[in-house]
């Protein structure tokens, strides 16, 4: 194993799994975020791991493309390479076969710990036993999180109610909230999730 941008990545996540005490994770995630040297580049992949606005469309992770046999020599250049493609795929630059091609040449080029962190971040699974939300509970507005207005449980006593009140029915169905970037709309459910079944 060589040390790396991605592979410590992959080391922290690895240690904040293998730990079941919450402030224990916590400090780790403090440490992570405050790292003398890589502190940003950890930011920008757990970022893209948990932020519900970068999506890759990428449902299984290819296998390595077993041509490649040169793997990436230079630790910064394997960092850039997957932060350059990360953002193809969420801006959908990238789709389908391509998509799978290049994740697949990218893996190919990738050392072994360094695979692991980016298939974790293309799965936006870290399986490390912490969120977005815990992320914010040690440094706020670090990772955009999704959050909608939600309908309230039980009515108000009426003569608590200040009028005039605005009030609409509450209908069966899925709410959804549209985001636009660069001319693209893209449905998210209230949490998160990227509706896929609507036509454009």
């Amino acid at each position: 194993m060589r040390s790396s941008i991605l592979s410590e990545f992959e080391r922290f996540i690895s240690i904040i799994f293998q730990t079941s005490i919450k402030t224990k994770k916590k400090q780790l995630i403090r440490d992570m975020l405050t790292h003398p040297v890589y502190n940003e580049e950890f930011r920008k992949l757990l970022e893209f791991a948990l932020s519900p606005y970068y999506t890759f469309g990428i449902a299984r992770v290819p296998s390595p493309d077993p041509n490649i046999k040169e793997l990436y020599d230079d630790p910064r250049k394997a960092y850039d390479e997957t932060i350059d493609l990360l953002t193809l795929l969420s801006r959908r630059d990238l789709t389908g076969y391509a998509a799978q091609d290049a994740v697949s040449k990218h893996l190919g080029r990738l050392w072994s710990d360094e695979r692991k962190a980016f298939r974790r971040i293309l799965l936006k699974d870290l399986r490390a036993g912490f969120t977005a939300t815990t992320v914010n509970s040690i440094f706020p507005h670090t990772i955009p999180v999704f959050s909608c207005q939600l309908a309230l449980s039980e009515m108000p006593c009426l003569s608590e109610i200040k009028y005039p009140v605005f009030v609409e029915p509450k209908y069966d169905g899925v709410r959804t909230i549209a985001y636009i970037v660069d001319g693209r709309v893209t449905l998210f459910s209230r949490n998160g999730k990227i509706f896929e079944n609507f036509e454009e």
